[in-house]
């Protein structure tokens, strides 16, 4: 059995199959973001730093990062610790989907 008998494999050659007359922006856009040759992956990078940069200096923030150091401190704060707790967990939900994502079109999906 040869490699290209397997689906995934016609998947992957009939997708880049279809960037081949296009022009060399999109044949970038088609590497996976995981290639270190594809220019993207550096601006992908800078644009989440600069995101959880911003984030951080928000209310929310500012409210998630005294959930975490100091619970007692947050809860005299006024702070609603289940609600910052479960917010916490659903954004560290997609950061980790994003990165899966990411990851997986090193496989070339």
């Amino acid at each position: 059995m040869a490699v290209s008998d397997f689906p995934l494999h016609r998947l992957v050659l009939r997708h880049r199959a279809q960037f081949a007359g296009r022009p060399a922006v999109l044949k970038q856009l088609a590497q996976p973001l995981s290639n270190p040759r594809n220019p993207f992956i550096v601006l992908f990078f800078l644009l989440l730093c600069g995101l959880m940069w911003i984030f951080m200096r928000t209310r929310t923030g500012t409210a998630m990062t005294t959930v975490g150091s100091n619970p007692e401190y947050a809860r005299a704060s006024g702070v609603n610790i289940n609600r910052m707790r479960t917010l916490s967990v659903i954004l560290s939900t997609w950061l980790g989907a994003l990165g899966i994502i990411i990851y997986e079109q090193s496989f070339g999906f």
